[in-house]
Order: C-alpha cells, then structure tokens, then sequence
C-alpha cells in the first residue's frame, strides 16, 4: 500500500469499529498506526452512540443542533461545505455502527487532511466495546469523546516518486471513513450514501466533474426512530389492534342491549 500511493495511487477506505484481539506475540494492527503516521489520520477504538437513536448515526444539514456561526464553519451540518466531495450536500445519510475518524494533531509534511462527515453533538466515543457488545447497554465516561465527532476524512499527500514510466509525479489521495455498512447493497438505497460513494470516487480519480448531488428519485428518506418511539409503534399496533377490536365488540353488544 505505501509503494502504490508512493506513486500516486488513490484508496476508499472504509473501516468499521472492532474490538482488539490479539492472537499472538507477532500479531499486532497495523493498517491504523500506518493511517496516523503516514497520513495524519485517527481512527478512534470507539463506536458512535447516540441515547437516542443507539449507533444509527444520520447525517443532515440541519445546522441548528451545532449552534455555531455558520458564516466562519467549514460545516453546513454534518456536511463540509467547503469540500468537493460534499460541497452543496442536501441529502440525508444513514450510517451504523460507526467508529471516529479525525485528523490528527500533528499533521506530517506534505499532507493535507479535510474532514467531511461530522456527527450532531448529542452523540459520543463508546470506548468499552466489549461490555456494549455483550449488554447492548453503553454509559459515557469523562475519558470519551463527546460530539459533535468526526466520521470521514479526506486526505491528499505529494510524494516525491515517480508515477509510472513518467517522470511526473501524482499526489496520493485518500478517503477514510469509519463505517462500511452505509456502501452495501441495501444501504445505498439511502440517496445521501450513494451520491457519496459516488463524489469520493470522482474525487480519487480526478473526475472531479462527475461530481453532483444526484436526485433522490422515488424512494422516501430513512426514518430514524427513537427507543421511546418504537415502543409507542409496537404498543399501537399489537396492543392498539386487539383494544380497538375490543371496544367495538362491547361498543356494539351495548347497542344491541339498548334497542334489542
């Protein structure tokens, strides 16, 4: 991977969280390591949770929950504004069960990292993954991060070799994010997933002018619900069902009693 980018190569990266496992002495993780130290670029051991909506991370425009001067952020939203990958993004995005992706604090020579995806500042970094696996349960510390949290960067590095035959050297480019779910088959239904897949392509490649924020055909944006909001649907429609049936039934033997 370092020789192909050394010569201009360009890389989607898309990395779910996980919980660290070590098999033996000589095995250890080294694609993040390689991140930070090559290209400035964090990867949290963390997931995105949020006491709303759990690890469903949606992604708007809505600016209203940052309460921040618009006219001075890089942000419209969870969408950098300034980026051409999400530059004029009006399009919801849907992702789960999702890790942090940031720049780091110290940047190496020659590269340059943009973040693209933020979250709203309701969610927060759940370090202990183990206990949320296994409980489903997770209860933030003082040690993890709070919103809004970074999702997605994109990176561009200069190198010095050659790429290819010519003499010319390419800049490396890059996009991390912290899920891979929201690129499946099922979720790139979601309009906002597919046209970013589809700009974080044009931009590694340079067709920069394939870049657009596509329709949203047809289909209707997700619907993200809340703990107290899907038990409100479960309750209407099991239990709302079985009363309404039964308030008819005494609703219509008290009418046969009254006039029979």
């Amino acid at each position: 991977l370092q020789e192909f980018l050394a010569r201009g190569g360009r890389m989607l990266i898309l990395l779910d969280p996980w919980k660290k496992i070590v098999t033996g002495q000589n095995q250890v993780e080294q694609l993040v390591p390689w991140l930070n130290r090559e290209f400035g670029v964090v990867c949290g051991d963390n997931i995105v949770i949020s006491p709303e909506t759990k690890w469903n991370v949606e992604l708007d425009m809505d600016a209203s929950p940052f309460r921040e001067n618009q006219v001075e952020s890089e942000f419209m939203g969870a969408f950098n504004k300034t980026h051409r990958i999400t530059r004029g993004f009006d399009q919801t995005m849907l992702l789960t069960a999702a890790r942090t992706v940031a720049p780091a604090d110290k940047i190496p020579e020659q590269v340059s990292v943009t973040p693209l995806l933020r979250t709203k500042p309701t969610f927060f970094g759940e370090t202990d993954l183990a206990t949320l696996s296994s409980t489903g349960k997770a209860v933030k510390t003082a040690e993890e991060q709070s919103g809004p949290l970074y999702m997605a960067v994109a990176v561009s590095r200069k190198w010095e070799t050659a790429a290819g035959a010519s003499p010319q050297t390419r800049d490396a480019r890059v996009v991390v994010v912290g899920d891979s779910d929201f690129a499946s088959n099922a979720q790139l239904r979601v309009a906002g997933n597919l046209n970013f897949v589809l700009n974080a392509m044009a931009w590694l490649s340079e067709n920069e002018d394939l870049i657009a924020i596509r329709p949203t055909g047809k289909e209707d944006p997700p619907v993200i619900l809340s703990k107290f909001n899907e038990r409100t649907v479960v309750y209407v429609a099991v239990l709302g069902t079985v009363q309404s049936v039964i308030a008819l039934g005494l609703a219509v033997y008290l009418w046969r009693r009254r006039y029979q």
